[in-house]
């Protein structure tokens, strides 16, 4: 089976969503993600009318986030397989993939998960989940080869982000 076709099944069955934003990686670019937010750049904490942002509040924003990357990443490749749209095949398609949409990709998320601040008292715990993945991403941005094979062989080099996030209320967020 051809991974693109892999990849519709997995993205299906939600069974690792970071696979499918490495294979839809491989076919193009998505969209950046945008906005900003009336952040306090000293303290890393969004400010409201009412203080800075409640976990739930936090929690629903930054899962709306996730989500809503992961759903374009698989409207996208659905959209694509629709029309018809040759895929491309191979490693190096693969490491372009990796370097061009999905690094970018998920430091964009990270980025807009920043700009919602922290729940007071939580600065810790989601610093240490936003590290993880920023390390991931580095990995796999100097390695993209390693991150694929890792991928392919069921190893999951975002495990620790995955624990925290999950941790935190978010599990959607530690698998972009």
């Amino acid at each position: 089976m051809h991974w693109y076709n892999q990849l519709i099944l997995i993205i299906k069955n939600k069974s690792c969503v970071l696979a499918l934003a490495v294979g839809v990686a491989a076919l193009t670019a998505v969209n950046g993600c945008g906005g900003g937010s009336g952040e306090d750049q000293a303290s890393g904490e969004a400010q409201t009318a009412t203080g800075p942002i409640s976990k739930a509040a936090f929690i629903r924003k930054a899962t709306a986030i996730c989500d809503g990357l992961t759903n374009g990443l698989l409207e996208k490749a659905e959209r694509q397989e629709a029309e018809g749209i040759t895929q491309p095949t191979g490693e190096e398609a693969e490491i372009e993939g990796v370097r061009t949409v999905l690094v970018p990709s998920v430091e964009g998320e990270i980025d807009e998960l920043r700009e919602l601040g922290a729940p007071k008292g939580d600065e810790k715990k989601l610093n240490a989940f936003y590290s993880s993945l920023e390390e991931v991403m580095q990995g796999a941005e100097k390695n993209p080869q390693r991150f694929n094979s890792e991928l392919s062989n069921f190893e999951r080099p975002y495990a620790e982000a995955e624990k925290l996030a999950t941790a935190y209320g978010i599990p959607t967020c530690s698998q972009p």
